[in-house]
C-alpha cells in the first residue's frame, strides 16, 4: 500500500506541529464528508477540536487519541522526537509536559542536575550569568528541553548519526497508515531518508522564537539547499490560517494522486 508521507522542518515555534494537526483534521473531514474536527489554540498550545462533542484532541502526548486516529482512520502525526521522548519519560522520569507540553513545559527544572554531565557537555552549553554578561559553564537544574538536546544529540546521535531518522522511518513504513505527518526534521539525513522514499518534505520558515537558540538540531538544517525541498513556505508574515490555506491547496492534489480519500 503506498502511503501519503508528509515532513516539516522548520524553526521551533514555526507552525510545524499546528500545520501537522491541521492536516490530519482537514482528511479526516474529507472522509467523514463533514467540517467534524478544527485546529485551535488554548494556552500557548496547539490542538485538534471535535465541535461534535466540543472535545479538545491532544494527539502529542494522548496515546488513547493516537490508536484512536490511527484505528478508525489510518492517520498519525509522528515526531523524531517521539523515541527519545519516551525515553526520558520512562527511564529518565520526566514528566510528559516537560517532552510533549508547550515551550514553557519543555523549558521547567528536571531533578536532574548539570553537574551529572561530563565537564565538555557542560562547557559547549555554557551560558551568559544574569546581569554581569560572564559566561559559565552550564550549571544548577537542566530542563526538559536541555536534557532531550543532550540525550538526543550529544549521546545518541554520536553513537550512531542516523539512529532517530532510521527508526522513525522504519516504524513508518511498517505502520497500517494512510496518511502520515512528521513534525519536526532537525538534520539533514531526516530529510534526505525521506525524500528517499518519495515522502513530501515541507519547509516553514517563520522563526518566532524570541531568544535564539544555537543548538545544533535548531541550525543544521539552515545551510541546506531550500531547492531540494517538496515545497518551501515563508509563512513569516502569515496567519496560521493563511498558512493553511496554502496547505491546503497542496494537500488536495496529493490526496487525489495517492489514491487515499
Amino acid at each position: 500500500m503506498e502511503k501519503l508521507v508528509i515532513v516539516f522542518s522548520g524553526k521551533k515555534q514555526s507552525g510545524k506541529s499546528a500545520a501537522c494537526k491541521f492536516i490530519l483534521s482537514y482528511y479526516i473531514n474529507q472522509l467523514l464528508g463533514v467540517d467534524r474536527f478544527s485546529v485551535i489554540n488554548k494556552n500557548k498550545s496547539t490542538y485538534i477540536h471535535d465541535s461534535f462533542d466540543n472535545s479538545i484532541i491532544d494527539i502529542e502526548s494522548d496515546r488513547n487519541a493516537v490508536q484512536t486516529l490511527e484505528s478508525t482512520y489510518k492517520t498519525r502525526v509522528y515526531s523524531f522526537a517521539d523515541k527519545l521522548k519516551q525515553i526520558c519519560i520512562d527511564v529518565l522520569g520526566l514528566d510528559v509536559r516537560q517532552c510533549y507540553g508547550a515551550d514553557r513545559d519543555k523549558n521547567t527544572n528536571t531533578h536532574i542536575t548539570w553537574d551529572r554531565m561530563p565537564p565538555d557537555i557542560r562547557q559547549k552549553y555554557k551560558r551568559p550569568r544574569r546581569g554581569t554578561g560572564e559566561v559559565l559553564e552550564a550549571s544548577g537544574y537542566m530542563s526538559g528541553r536541555e536534557i532531550m538536546q543532550v540525550i538526543g544529540s550529544d549521546f545518541f546521535r554520536k553513537l550512531d548519526n542516523s539512529c532517530w531518522a532510521r527508526g522513525t522511518y522504519n516504524t513508518i513504513f511498517n505502520d497500517s497508515n494512510k496518511l502520515i505527518c512528521v513534525s519536526d526534521a532537525r538534520f539533514p539525513n531526516e530529510v534526505t531518508m525521506g525524500t528517499e522514499r518519495n515522502a513530501k518534505v515541507i519547509r516553514l520558515l517563520r522563526n518566532s522564537s524570541a531568544k535564539e537558540d544555537n543548538h545544533i538540531s535548531e541550525t543544521a538544517l539552515d545551510d541546506f539547499p531550500l531547492g531540494e525541498y517538496s515545497l518551501v513556505i515563508d509563512n513569516k508574515n502569515l496567519s496560521m490560517k493563511e498558512t493553511h490555506n496554502i496547505l491546503k491547496s497542496y494537500l488536495d492534489q496529493w490526496l487525489k494522486d495517492y489514491d487515499i480519500l
